[in-house]
């Protein structure tokens, strides 16, 4: 990681044993259901998956990218805190 990406919370996709080359303790959240949970209400169903790229939660009618649904999940679980980067 360099520049203003350094600190954001990212998934490097290969096992790391306990902690990143700078240290830092690694997390591995389980990725089951994330594209199909709704971050803020929790909401869990198989019809919120609209299609492969769009998600609407079935319960309070959010609708997103289902990859970038997936990936807060994946942060949140993590307990990490996203960084502002568009």
């Amino acid at each position: 990681m360099t520049g203003a990406r350094r600190g954001c919370a990212t998934h490097a996709g290969r096992a790391v044993p306990g902690r990143t080359p700078a240290g830092v303790p690694a997390a591995f959240p389980s990725a089951r259901n994330t594209s199909r949970t709704r971050p803020d209400c929790g909401h869990t169903a198989r019809e919120n998956r609209v299609t492969q790229a769009d998600f609407t939660c079935a319960s309070c009618g959010f609708t997103a990218d289902a990859d970038h649904v997936g990936a807060m999940n994946v942060i949140n679980r993590a307990g990490l805190v996203p960084c502002d980067v568009a």
